[in-house]
């Protein structure tokens, strides 16, 4: 639509300049038309301005500026703006606000000529599908992306996820040392690797992990705060594990795709901290903490004469990739195996 008022103000323009060499028209009408032209323009321009403006409100991370950038974002779509533009808007619907109408504008735009912006609003469709739990369609739709031999962080952190979501955790760990061999790197994808490592049986090793996390800076997403609570619960430390759940709901921004609400979070921090119910309530957890990991949480249950005994808890060191860590090979996928120049990008990044 912007495209098409671009165009009719283009055409109006070029018609004022021939009227303005042509001496049999009357003097005003090019005048006119450049007037209307710029009107036209102008319009045009409004949904790329409500869209700068919602940026901007969102930023804040307030409440009350958030809705108000929600009604700026829906505004800037319908008045018209770049499919790029458009890709944003209903990534946040889906993330933030109306994640229906946003799934929605994301499965026209998988239909987009532009190859990158059919890629991306696949990937981003996806996320509309794992809200909805309907993790295989999750999956097939980023399998989709992957095809088309594009490639970017979040269609793996997102793979990963509904690998995690659906059980498959060899195909997840699989995906996840994909996504090294192509360079990626991102929070999200530290954060994964300590997730692999605590379902490995790992738990020092993800505890490592996660402290390279938290050392470079400090999340602002949920996931690693409850990761790390399942590594203190591993060593039976209750208490700094409630402790990192309420700060990481004091600083954490939630949204339709967080794992786990504030409400949740919440209640686990409350189990951890309730004396008659945490030990059979850590014991649960520690049976599988995968359930934990894809959002669900164990009853609380008052039960003071439980008892079990816990590792001592080692002090974490920053952890980082190994190059034993991903030689990891599935002769139905791709190769995972590490050549000379992933060897070079190891040593690089220090990993």
């Amino acid at each position: 639509m912007k495209k098409f008022r671009t165009a009719i103000a283009t055409a109006i323009l070029v018609l004022a300049f021939i009227a303005l060499y042509m001496g049999n028209m009357p003097p005003a009408l090019p005048f006119i038309l450049i007037v209307i032209s710029a009107l036209i323009y102008l319009w045009s321009s409004l949904g790329s301005y409500y869209f700068a403006k919602a940026n901007r409100l969102l930023q804040t991370a307030k409440p009350e500026d958030m809705e108000k950038s929600r009604r700026l974002y829906e505004k800037a779509y319908a008045l018209g703006v770049p499919y790029n533009y458009e890709l944003i808007i209903a990534t946040l619907m889906v993330q933030y606000f109306d994640y229906e109408k946003g799934g929605k504008i994301l499965a026209s735009l998988t239909k987009c000529r532009d190859r990158k912006i059919a890629y991306q609003a696949k990937t981003s469709l996806s996320m509309y599908f794992w809200i909805r739990k309907d993790y295989q369609r999750a999956i097939d739709i980023c399998e989709s992306a992957r095809e088309t031999h594009l490639k970017d962080r979040n269609l793996y952190i997102n793979l990963c996820t509904y690998y995690l979501a659906s059980g498959d955790r060899k195909r997840f760990k699989i995906t996840l040392r994909e996504a090294y061999k192509y360079k990626l790197q991102s929070p999200a994808l530290l954060d994964l690797e300590a997730v692999c490592q605590m379902l490995d049986g790992n738990y020092e090793r993800a505890g490592g992990f996660l402290k390279a996390l938290f050392d470079l800076n400090e999340p602002k997403f949920i996931d690693p705060y409850v990761h790390q609570a399942l590594v203190l619960l591993h060593y039976g430390e209750a208490e700094k594990a409630a402790a990192t759940i309420r700060r990481g709901i004091e600083v954490c921004t939630f949204t339709n795709t967080s794992v786990l609400k504030k409400a949740d979070l919440e209640g686990f921090a409350n189990a951890l901290e309730n004396q008659t119910v945490r030990a059979r309530y850590i014991s649960e957890i520690n049976k599988d903490p995968l359930k934990v990991i894809n959002g669900t949480l164990p009853e609380a249950v008052e039960d003071e004469s439980f008892r079990e005994s816990y590792p001592a808890l080692p002090e974490f060191r920053a952890e980082s990739l190994n190059a034993a860590d991903l030689r990891v090979k599935d002769d139905s996928e791709v190769s995972t195996d590490l050549t000379d120049e992933d060897e070079e990008w190891l040593r690089k990044h220090n990993l």
